[in-house]
């Protein structure tokens, strides 16, 4: 196929090319340093397995957009380039998965 006759409709309707961009995402950590938000109302709980933490309001809470990458849990053989990662079993887009990408931050911070 002639490069040239691709079109942007047609290219953005690939969701390989959806997964290409979120991978590259993912492994092109933006802000590395860690960002401060800090839960001014409420208590925040966090939840791991059978394990629960209350953390008081008011509390500084730090993470970098590298940790949350290469969490295995989240995205296995982190460090591997996987377009198909973001993917699920009927070839569609994962969406499920995009709220794990923190390449530019989240929230009221968000890039």
């Amino acid at each position: 196929m002639d490069p040239k006759a691709l079109k942007w409709t047609t290219l953005e309707r690939s969701h390989y090319l959806y997964g290409v961009i979120y991978e590259a995402l993912r492994l092109t950590y933006g802000v590395s340093a860690r960002n401060p938000r800090i839960a001014r109302e409420e208590d925040v709980v966090y939840q791991k397995g059978s394990y629960s933490y209350v953390i008081p309001n008011g509390t500084p809470i730090r993470m970098s957009s590298v940790l949350q990458h290469h969490d295995e849990e989240v995205f296995p053989d982190s460090y591997k380039y996987k377009p198909e990662r973001w993917l699920d079993a009927a070839c569609e887009r994962n969406h499920e998965l995009e709220k794990y990408l923190f390449t530019f931050s989240r929230g009221t911070r968000q890039c």
